[in-house]
């Protein structure tokens, strides 16, 4: 484990700051190479113990930034101080604004119903500078999609980033399936898209500081994260929170 890196039930979470995550991506947006990141919640963990593809991701992926409260708790348990979520909901917007400074070019692929380009619009209307290109493929699984034709329009745009909105794990399991024609900084962003293009609205600051954002989530689509988030609470009291008891006292004198 290194300083900022901890494995939490066999995955490994990177608990860095804001900027530190920037300055990575562009570090390895610049040396034009396969770099995947992964916004980790709690959906990822629980993911990854009943899914050996996401697990192997994950634990392959270049940054696992600890997109959820029950994350942090977990690194603030096991002895790491000062360390705060880093959403993609944060992360992706200030991005977008480093990569217009610095002339990174940003490809966003995926989202439904002209999510993408409305994205790319209000992103563009904030950074003139910014060259951004955006895809969205119809709708398809994994099997059936036509790579062929997402990777062309991709590489004749030669971007830096790629931000792919297929939704988790759809969009994790895409890009490193075709990580080998990826030479560039790829995160699957979810519904940051929609958030960008105001489709979608973020929880009040005091939720998302007290770890209640996925409250807010929960009363805006019920039906769809109501299952959801069951299986995740339950997962939290049944593996979770032992595992966190059983490394601390391990961790005792």
């Amino acid at each position: 484990m290194s300083r900022s890196r901890l494995y939490v039930l066999g995955i490994p979470i990177d608990f860095l700051d804001r900027d530190s995550v920037v300055a990575r991506i562009v570090e390895a947006a610049w040396e034009r190479r396969f770099f995947q990141i992964a916004t980790v919640n709690l959906d990822f963990l629980v993911q990854s113990r009943r899914d050996e593809e996401v697990r192997l991701i994950l634990t392959e992926s270049d940054i696992n930034i600890p997109d959820g409260a029950p994350i942090v708790w977990a690194g603030r348990q096991l002895g790491l101080r000062g360390i705060t979520r880093v959403t993609g909901a944060d992360l992706v917007p200030h991005l977008m604004g480093v990569a217009a400074e610095t002339g990174l070019r940003v490809f966003l692929l995926g989202g439904e119903n002209d999510a993408a380009s409305k994205a790319a619009e209000q992103l563009v209307a904030r950074h003139p500078e910014l060259d951004v290109s955006v895809f969205e493929p119809p709708w398809a699984t994994l099997d059936d999609m036509d790579n062929d034709k997402i990777l062309r329009r991709i590489d004749d745009a030669q971007p830096h980033i790629l931000l792919v909105a297929f939704g988790h794990p759809k969009q994790e399991r895409w890009i490193h399936r075709n990580r080998g024609s990826l030479p560039m900084v790829t995160m699957g962003v979810g519904c940051c898209l929609d958030l960008i293009a105001g489709r979608k609205k973020r929880a009040p600051d005091w939720m998302q500081g007290a770890g209640l954002e996925w409250g807010y989530r929960l009363a805006q689509e019920p039906r769809r994260l109501a299952r959801r988030y069951t299986i995740d609470g339950l997962w939290v009291a049944r593996d979770l929170v032992p595992w966190v008891v059983s490394q601390r006292f391990s961790q005792a004198p």
